[in-house]
């Protein structure tokens, strides 16, 4: 059965935005392996199942990178921050489009993917699609009980693990995990994980139900593609579109922040981290691959008590990596400084409030970021108390670039 998904999954792996391509080769797999299931008298909700593929097919190499660690840890947003499309219900923040956007990129650097094309506004229609979709199939009555979420994770996860090494989404996954700052188990547990889970699989459920109610045809999946698109144009009067909270110099920090290291080819160095529990040096290493487009990370970490805040037993900081997802969601906390210079190095420098979730997982009220020009990356972080004294730290001491 595990092979049976990878077939899909390779077939997803071509088309990873577009639902109508998803659900047709969604159809096509489940038609290949209908006989085998049925010889071996296993039943199985195949479309429901297959659907939740869109995991692999556009949630892995869309909705996790560097700027994952507000989805993963943070359930809905804050009602003051300002949302990039709001009305009639909907309501879709702008770390949403940095994390849509920084995920095209980094598929794209994927050999064994084809290449995306997507302006803004097909962003911005596709997440709005989406919300549309999953509201509609709940209003309908489908839901997706705990026990067949859990189900169909876990069933991923296997399927990924017997997934040979080579395997692009295998490596797509591997690289999500590692840059999430979580283990693997917090990874595939996370509010994140379940939430898309949820929501492909409720995709799946009313494309069937559509199919069987006569409303499209069973076929190339085309129909479904538009009955989402017809769902769009009946609200998209009522939404109002904020371009401002995705544009501008805060915008386009953010967006760097998303792929760094481009053009790198080799990066090490070493760094400190400090709080108020601990002060470890750490080293790490970053490599481009000989297929010219992954990197490996190395860093031994630190990993610190936990914190009334917190509902992990550890928190484990991965430095110069960290990640920085908090920036998106309200870019009027913060402000770009004047450049300084930071171990020889040109380094802009952001400084303002966190916002509340941060500042109460952190105990820190104000921070200040000193970041790479040329690499993007992290060079110092301060998180400070409400007098202003430093509560936590990550310094690079250390650091050599090579470029292609």
């Amino acid at each position: 059965m595990a092979q049976y998904r990878l077939d899909l999954e390779n077939e997803l792996k071509q088309s990873p935005i577009d639902d109508s391509a998803i659900f047709s080769s969604i159809e096509k797999v489940t038609a290949r392996h209908n006989k085998h299931l049925e010889k071996s008298k296993r039943r199985a909700l195949l479309t429901i199942s297959f659907t939740a593929l869109l995991l692999i097919g556009v949630i892995a190499l869309l909705a996790l990178g560097p700027l994952s660690e507000t989805f993963f840890h943070t359930k809905t947003a804050n009602t003051a921050e300002t949302p990039l499309v709001e009305g009639d219900g909907i309501r879709i923040m702008p770390e949403e489009f940095f994390l849509y956007k920084s995920g095209v990129a980094l598929g794209n650097q994927q050999p064994g993917l084809s290449k995306i094309n997507v302006t803004d506004e097909q962003i911005v229609e596709n997440l709005i699609m989406g919300q549309l979709t999953v509201r509609y199939a709940k209003k309908l009555g489908l839901t997706v009980s705990p026990k067949e979420l859990d189900k169909e994770i876990s069933f991923q996860r296997d399927s990924l693990k017997q997934a040979s090494n080579d395997n692009p989404v295998k490596q797509v996954m591997a690289k999500r995990i590692e840059q999430s700052g979580l283990t693997e188990d917090e990874f595939w547990r996370s509010e994140l994980i379940r939430r898309k889970y949820e929501e492909s699989i409720l995709k799946g459920k009313l494309y069937t139900k559509l199919i069987q109610d006569g409303t499209i045809k069973s076929g190339d999946g085309s129909e479904f593609g538009e009955f989402q698109k017809k769902l769009l144009a009946e609200k998209k009067e009522k939404l109002t579109i904020n371009w401002s909270t995705v544009s501008g110099s805060k915008a386009q920090w953010i967006e760097r922040i998303a792929h760094p290291y481009e053009n790198v080819k080799t990066l090490t160095g070493t760094a400190v981290i400090q709080n108020q529990s601990l002060s470890q040096k750490v080293e790490f290493q970053r490599t481009k691959s000989s297929n010219g487009t992954q990197f490996s990370f190395t860093s031994p970490g630190a990993t610190s008590p936990p914190t009334p805040f917190e509902e992990k037993a550890t928190r484990t900081f991965i430095a110069p990596m960290t990640t920085l997802s908090w920036l998106a969601s309200d870019i009027n906390l913060w402000s770009i400084e004047k450049p300084e210079t930071y171990l020889g190095r040109n380094a802009h420098v952001l400084e303002g409030k966190l916002p509340l979730a941060k500042a109460q997982q952190w105990q820190a009220e104000t921070f200040k970021l000193w970041l790479d020009d040329e690499t993007s990356m992290v060079l110092k972080m301060e998180l400070y108390d409400s007098k202003g004294d430093v509560v936590e730290s990550i310094a690079v001491k250390s650091l050599q670039v090579t470029y292609e």
